[in-house]
């Protein structure tokens, strides 16, 4: 059951859920079916067609609580909150000049889920790039109107394939990020 994590709130106009999913663990495969119950909380909170996703792991910010990780997300509009820090596979990401990997709330097959589908991305994907499987955290939910696909790389350098570009997106407006910024949800 989704319940809104009013404590947490710095400003009205984005909402902060928690969708508390201790079954769902990386010790073993996750039960990827457990992606309706974040599902369902998202189409009944959001419009599933205007906004743009983002998981992030609050391991990936050591050592940030996810309650402060929360925060300083509310405070910024992003989880980009140090400049000096290089985000995963930032060298084949760099030309596209990206400010995060996100993507539009549809439901894969298998599992017939949109959150089983990234939980088992970070589960089965992520030690590609990692060494280890990672558990969702924090969904940060954007308006996909204030946001523009980072589609155009640098001429001279590689592409990364199609695929993974329809992920990289910026901010439409890099001094307003906090106002793209719809909602959180902390799935503890």
């Amino acid at each position: 059951m989704a319940e809104i994590d009013s404590g947490a709130r710095t400003r009205d106009e984005v909402r902060v859920f928690r969708v508390p999913m201790p079954e769902y663990r990386i010790d073993s495969v996750p039960d990827y079916n457990l992606g309706v119950r974040v599902d369902q909380m998202i189409r009944e909170n959001f419009d599933v067609a205007r906004i743009i996703v983002r998981a992030i792991s609050s391991t990936d910010h050591p050592p940030l609580t996810l309650d402060e990780l929360a925060k300083t997300i509310l405070e910024l509009g992003t989880d980009k909150y140090d400049p000096y820090r290089r985000g995963v596979a930032h060298d084949e990401f760099e030309p596209y000049h990206a400010d995060f990997h996100a993507g539009p709330f549809e439901v894969d097959e298998d599992p017939p889920s949109f959150f089983g589908g990234v939980m088992k991305h970070f589960y089965e994907d992520a030690p590609a790039d990692r060494g280890h499987p990672l558990r969702i955290d924090l969904l940060l939910i954007y308006d996909g109107e204030q946001l523009e696909r980072a589609d155009r790389p640098d001429p001279g350098k590689p592409r990364v394939r199609p695929r993974l570009e329809t992920f990289l997106f910026r901010f439409k407006n890099p001094a307003r990020r906090k106002d793209a910024l719809l909602g959180l949800v902390k799935i503890p």
